[in-house]
């Protein structure tokens, strides 16, 4: 069994909620590939207080937040991001709809869940796996495109194996 990071909790924020509970992610790393080198170096992972526009980050001490969802749940973003994660909102089964030039994204509980698991945790685990896959290993030198392209590939990877831990998040609440 995966060795599993501390794991700490702030108050979600007047307006969120943890949508992610600390089981779900002791749950989600059991069915994450080689956690013992992925979690090498890895300190904690805080569910964070929410704040707009931000859904998780990565702190070079490895620290990696998932930060709380809105209570409404459904999210509004730019034409240029729900096209960068069409493929995963399709596969989630997240609706969405125009609205005064953006995107509004209908999540459900289920569906922000596993958005936040198997996109966000997964986007900032891809910055820590930079970091320590550096020779100085004290910046995360590969950016951005580099955890995002590391999240599509093991969010495609473990969806199997979510799904069967989880339930199917199109069909969820």
């Amino acid at each position: 069994m995966p060795q599993s990071p501390l794991i700490d909790k702030e108050r979600p924020g007047q307006g969120y909620l943890h949508v992610v509970s600390k089981s779900d992610i002791e749950k989600f790393i059991r069915i994450l590939p080689d956690w013992g080198g992925l979690s090498k170096g890895l300190r904690a992972v805080l569910m964070a207080k929410g704040e707009p526009g931000c859904d998780g980050w990565y702190g070079h001490d490895g620290l990696v937040a998932i930060c709380a969802w809105r209570r409404d749940l459904w999210r509004s973003s730019n034409e240029q991001h729900l096209v960068e994660h069409q493929q995963l909102y399709e596969r989630l089964g997240v609706p969405s709809e125009l609205e005064g030039g953006n995107v509004l994204c209908k999540f459900t509980r289920s569906t922000a869940k596993a958005y936040l698991l198997l996109h966000v945790f997964l986007h900032e685990l891809g910055h820590h796996r930079d970091l320590i896959t550096t020779k100085k290993k004290t910046n995360p030198g590969r950016g951005e495109g580099f955890a995002e392209e590391w999240a599509f590939k093991h969010e495609a990877f473990v969806w199997d194996a979510y799904v069967k831990t989880f339930g199917d998040p199109r069909y969820g609440k």
